[in-house]
């Protein structure tokens, strides 16, 4: 019985030790990013082509940072999104 609670206390003290260590995080920006966004007038097809006439109304946006496997640093691929 000493030997589990001896045990779980080493796997506690690990655990809140992890915890305290600096991860280099930065927070989230002050004023958080506004998208405009456009009103859809027509049918909007779910199939992954972006044909419709509305989405050439609608804005890219592509302001994003990378978070995984570490925050910031160049991106790999870019990331376009657009809202209606």
């Amino acid at each position: 019985m000493r030997k589990v609670f001896f045990f779980i206390c080493a796997l506690l003290c690990v655990f809140l030790e992890a915890q305290d260590k600096d991860t280099n995080n930065f927070p989230p920006p002050e004023t958080p990013q506004e998208i405009e966004i456009v009103k859809s007038g027509g049918e909007i097809k779910l199939d992954g082509l972006l044909n419709e006439p509305d989405w050439g109304k609608s804005t890219i946006t592509d302001d994003f940072f990378r978070t995984e496997p570490r925050q910031g640093g160049t991106l790999k691929y870019g990331t376009n999104v657009r809202f209606l």
